[in-house]
């Protein structure tokens, strides 16, 4: 194991003796590639002035948050929250907790098997020579992102995101990833309804936004209009997966598709993960946690 990650792994265990199980047997299923990207990503946190007790901590923070927010949703069957407004001050304006939040999301890209799983996905769907402008939709922890500029070859690559904090976490993980062998790339500041319906992208990738708005169709349809006849266009989202800053609860698989259908966008490719590994099936119908990674394309609106 490398040493940063090994140091993490002991942090992130000592406060939570619980991860332990789940921590070391995700860590089995790493191939060596991603223990080092893993290595260098923490190491990335450590040249902006965290210390891996407060990375850890971070992450810890994103588990007990997200198990609180299961608790709910178990009892009440929805999720605690339905609009933007309830959770914005408290997670994408509060720049503290917002930081803590994208660190601890990142990191269980590595940790989370369903987060994995769906990022392995994408490494393997994205287009590695296609050309044009490239445009991702709320960055987030900034890994799509990093992984776009540094492994394909579009022209342009703009990211936007209503997150100051995550702009800013964004920026400087291509200022540190990305260093010198590209400029061709910008992070903004900014609502994705102000961009240009004439502006037209070549690749829209959007990683679990469509929870996070309340009109996740408007924003399908905003992206149909931006978009080239031939884009490349990658969607993730979850199914009956509360967090701090959920508040449209998709509840079933065909409900995606459905979304999908009336925006204008036919399913080419698909992948799923439910969170706790279970069959696909079986998560369905229990009610339980799935991730959805879909590749669409264009058709024409009636």
């Amino acid at each position: 194991m490398q040493k940063l990650v090994s140091s993490l792994v002991d942090n992130i265990i000592k406060e939570n003796v619980f991860q332990e199980k789940f921590i070391k047997k995700s860590l089995a299923e790493l191939t060596e590639n991603e223990y080092a990207e893993f290595e260098e990503y923490i190491s990335f946190f450590i040249s902006q002035g965290d210390d891996i007790e407060s990375i850890a901590e971070a992450y810890l923070t994103f588990v007990t948050d997200t198990f609180a927010e299961l608790t709910y949703f178990i009892q009440s069957g929805h999720y605690r929250y339905s609009t933007f407004d309830e959770v914005a001050g408290s997670v994408y304006y509060n720049s503290e907790y917002m930081r803590k939040y994208m660190i601890g999301l990142g990191i269980s890209t590595y940790l989370w098997p369903n987060h994995r799983n769906i990022y392995r996905w994408f490494q393997k769907s994205i287009p590695q020579n296609k050309q044009g402008k490239y445009l991702e939709i709320g960055p987030g922890h900034g890994k799509y992102y990093i992984y776009s500029i540094m492994n394909t070859n579009f022209d342009f690559y703009e990211a936007v995101d209503i997150s100051a904090s995550s702009v800013e976490m964004t920026r400087k993980l291509a200022e540190f990833f990305v260093k010198d062998t590209k400029n061709n790339y910008s992070v903004i500041e900014k609502d994705f309804f102000v961009i240009e319906e004439e502006k037209q992208y070549d690749a829209v990738i959007m990683g679990e936004v469509l929870e996070h708005v309340e009109q996740p169709l408007s924003f399908m349809k905003k992206i149909h209009k931006i978009t080239s006849d031939d884009a490349f266009i990658y969607i993730t989202t979850a199914i009956n997966a509360p967090a701090v800053d959920h508040i449209y609860h998709f509840k079933t698989v065909d409900e995606v598709y459905e979304m999908m259908k009336e925006a204008g966008f036919k399913v080419i490719s698909s992948f799923y993960e439910s969170s706790n590994g279970k069959p696909i099936e079986k998560a369905i119908k229990n009610k339980e946690c799935i991730n959805i990674a879909l590749i669409l394309e264009k058709e024409m609106v009636k």
